[in-house]
């Protein structure tokens, strides 16, 4: 029980008493004062006994009128008045509002950066046909290549001749088409020497293509990709030491000496759809 219902129920009996005490006190004297039933008490004829009515103190009466009265009252004042609280001194915490954390960190170590979403494709040396910015299901912007009824190898470069150790990321993925794959050139040169990645739902390779003469393989493994999901890719190459990781876990590793600086260069392979976002170079020079 709360202490208002308790100040209200004290209340309601207070009251109570003052406005049935003259009814008890009336009872109360009349009972005391009449006389005993089924006696019978002869007098003589000249005796008169005085009238029995019975006699009501009526300042008894008074009192607990009165006194029920006040009591009531003063309850009812106490129930009635606000209630009083301490007072409490709070002090205003400053609220900073949280601001979404950019895909990319400006840094003198960023080489490169796009995420397409002002709908641009911007600081790209070469883009062959075929390469648009679109929204992806869910509105994000992407660079998208669609070769799928092509049997070329559309491709994009950034990036400087003097870029020398270095790290590329970036996402990819596949969509639905008659092949799938993903070549990623580095340390591309003006005679089109270079390393190369290639992604193959099958396989991941690192190759070295001299002089643009064709691939020729250094290391593989076999790693499966599926169609429609979006991968992490990451190429490190600084000194000899080339590591190539796939959502952060290393697939292929390799120490080699053949070329030392260069470009970058995307391509679609043949008869794929591919989807670039998201790419980032970072120096890895001291």
């Amino acid at each position: 029980m709360n202490s208002s219902t308790f100040i209200l129920m004290i209340t309601a009996f207070a009251t109570l008493i003052g406005a049935t005490s003259p009814i008890i006190v009336a009872l109360i004297q009349s009972n005391k004062e009449k006389p005993q039933i089924g006696t019978k008490i002869y007098l003589p004829d000249n005796v008169v006994l005085p009238s029995q009515k019975p006699k009501i103190r009526w300042f008894v009466v008074l009192f607990f009128s009165l006194l029920g009265g006040f009591v009531g009252y003063g309850m009812a004042k106490l129930y009635s008045a606000p209630p009083t609280s301490p007072t409490v001194e709070t002090t205003a915490i400053p609220i900073t509002p949280k601001t979404p954390t950019p895909i990319f960190t400006s840094s003198p170590s960023i080489l490169f950066n796009e995420d397409f979403e002002d709908g641009k494709a911007q600081n790209m040396t070469y883009i062959a046909d075929g390469w648009k910015v679109i929204a992806d299901e869910t509105g994000n912007k992407v660079y998208d290549i669609d070769n799928s009824t092509g049997s070329n190898f559309p491709a994009i470069n950034f990036g400087s001749a003097n870029w020398r150790d270095y790290e590329i990321k970036l996402r990819t993925r596949f969509l639905e088409n008659k092949d799938t794959w993903s070549i990623i050139y580095f340390r591309n040169s003006k005679d089109y020497s270079a390393y190369v990645v290639s992604l193959d739902l099958r396989y991941t390779s690192l190759n070295y293509n001299p002089k643009g003469n064709g691939w020729v393989k250094i290391t593989q493994r076999e790693y499966n990709l599926k169609k429609n999901i979006w991968y992490w890719v990451r190429i490190e190459a600084k000194g000899s030491e080339i590591n190539i990781f796939i959502d952060d876990v290393l697939i292929v590793s390799a120490n080699d000496t053949r070329f030392n600086s260069g470009y970058i260069n995307i391509q679609a392979g043949q008869y794929a759809h591919s989807q670039f976002d998201d790419i980032q170079v970072k120096s890895l020079s001291k």
